[in-house]
């Protein structure tokens, strides 16, 4: 008979729903924008991300906006909208 701890262990191994999205919008803006944000800073709702950052580093990421979500959408055609 199995172990329970044999049936968690394929569980830990699931990543969390937008993980690699969230990794994919870090990486895209750092190479755009040269803005380094960390994962905690990004919310995703309903496809659209969400920053909690400065203002600066908001406008920095909204100036830049159309081409960051181009290089996203290449990969995650998902995400709808940066806000």
């Amino acid at each position: 008979m199995k172990k329970i701890i044999d049936f968690f262990d394929k569980f830990k191994k699931i990543l969390p729903p937008h993980y690699i999205l969230k990794n994919n919008i870090i990486k895209t803006i750092e190479d755009i924008t040269n803005i380094t944000i960390e994962k905690k800073d990004i919310s995703i709702i309903n496809n659209i991300a969400y920053f909690k950052n400065t203002p600066a580093i908001k406008n920095e990421i909204f100036i830049k906006k159309t081409i960051i979500l181009n290089k996203i959408k290449e990969n995650h055609k998902s995400l709808l909208n940066i806000l």
